[in-house]
C-alpha cells in the first residue's frame, strides 16, 4: 500500500488464485496504483535495494518472496508494472509442496 498509493491516495488492489493447469496454482496481486520507475524495475528483486533508504525499508521484502518461491517452493514470482498503471505480482506455484519440506 505505502509503495503502489503514496501519500494515502485511493486505488484498486485485486487478489486472485486459480489452477494453472494440473500442476501448478497461480496466485496474483494487481493494484491501480503509481507503478514502478523504470529505472529502478529490474532491481526491485535484488537484495537490499530500497528506494526508501532511511525511512526504515531494507529493500529485502520481494528479495525474500523471489527466494522463497524460486528456491524453496520450486516456483517462480513474476512482476510486471509501467510507471503511473500499476502493477501486477504473480506467483506460479507448484499444486503440490516439494517432497523436500
Amino acid at each position: 500500500m505505502e509503495h503502489a498509493f503514496p501519500g494515502g491516495r485511493n486505488g484498486l488492489v485485486t487478489v486472485g488464485a486459480a489452477a494453472s493447469g494440473p500442476e501448478t496454482v497461480l496466485l496474483s496481486v494487481a493494484d491501480d496504483g503509481a507503478g514502478i520507475a523504470e529505472g529502478t524495475a529490474g532491481r526491485i528483486l535484488e537484495p537490499f535495494f530500497t528506494t526508501r533508504r532511511g525511512t526504515g525499508s531494507v529493500g529485502l521484502g520481494l528479495n525474500i518472496v523471489d527466494n522463497l518461491a524460486s528456491d524453496r517452493l520450486g516456483g517462480s514470482f513474476t512482476i510486471a508494472s509501467r510507471t503511473g498503471g500499476g502493477t501486477l505480482a504473480t506467483l506460479h506455484l507448484p499444486a503440490r509442496t516439494p517432497p523436500d519440506l
